[in-house]
């Protein structure tokens, strides 16, 4: 997939403050550190992942959970929200005709310009998180690329 004249490629998005639809100044700030947060996200095992998504939820504010609480209500969370990660990242971003794009084939990378797509377009929810999660339950899956 060639690069437009002008455009950044999916690994300087957060880094320069831009997200995958053109919008600019509403992206992740630091890209050398969502890179090295995505990569500790890549790392950790899924409970992990799932446990660090209550905290981000204004339903969830003052509340204090049980370990097992946590995962279950981070859980609950991602799958109820899959038709939404789909059509974002499958329908609206086109994951499918990106997927061999050279800069997205580093799972690192993948993951902080999904995390991007996702802060920027939802906010206060934890988009690295939701990013690495979607990467390793796999987006060919996800959007049933072919």
């Amino acid at each position: 997939m060639g690069k437009e004249k002008g455009a950044l490629a999916p690994h300087e998005w957060s880094r320069h403050g831009h997200c995958p639809d053109g919008n600019l100044g509403a992206g992740m700030k630091d890209g050398d550190a969502d890179l090295e947060a995505a990569r500790r996200y890549l790392s950790s095992g899924e409970d992990k992942l799932y446990s660090l998504i209550p905290q981000y939820l204004p339903e969830y504010e003052g509340v204090y959970f049980s370990p097992d609480g946590k995962i279950a209500a981070g859980r609950s969370f991602f799958e109820e929200k899959m038709p939404v990660w789909r059509d974002l990242i499958c329908n609206r971003w086109r994951y499918c005709e990106r997927r061999n794009d050279p800069d997205l084939q580093d799972s690192v990378t993948l993951v902080a310009s999904i995390g991007d797509l996702i802060a920027v377009s939802y906010g206060a929810i934890p988009g690295l998180v939701i990013g690495a999660l979607l990467v390793k339950k796999s987006l060919n899956v996800l959007c049933q690329c072919e």
